[in-house]
């Protein structure tokens, strides 16, 4: 299903609500509207220069969701989805990168909490 410049709209503006949600504004956003072969939408970061460029796909394939979701609502989902990828993005990069110590990684697990405790009140 191909998508509309509202469409991409509605992905920027709801990953926003997340990025404030999450308190991620601490990174550079970057949006790109593109054909993409493997995903619905994705996200890369760079975990040293704050930088993540969210990408959404000129048309959808709805993945192996259930097709009775309204397409708003799978866009929505697709927000939320990526933005989450950029939640645990220094989580993440801390567990994989060769010359992270314990204590970085222990920072950034204690960031992911704090972020968490302040969501699930």
């Amino acid at each position: 299903m191909e998508t509309t410049k509202k469409d991409f709209e509605l992905f920027k503006s709801e990953c926003q609500i997340y990025i404030d949600k999450f308190e991620l504004n601490n990174y550079r956003m970057a949006y790109e509207w593109k054909k993409m072969n493997d995903a619905d939408a994705a996200i890369t970061s760079n975990q040293k220069g704050m930088v993540a460029t969210f990408a959404f796909n000129k048309e959808l394939s709805w993945g192996n969701l259930d097709y009775s979701m309204s397409k708003i609502d799978f866009i929505k989902s697709l927000a939320i989805h990526e933005v989450i990828h950029l939640l645990l993005g220094r989580y993440v990069w801390c567990g994989t990168s060769r010359f992270v110590t314990r204590d970085e990684t222990r920072e950034a697990e204690e960031e992911l909490v704090r972020k968490l405790e302040r969501l699930i009140k």
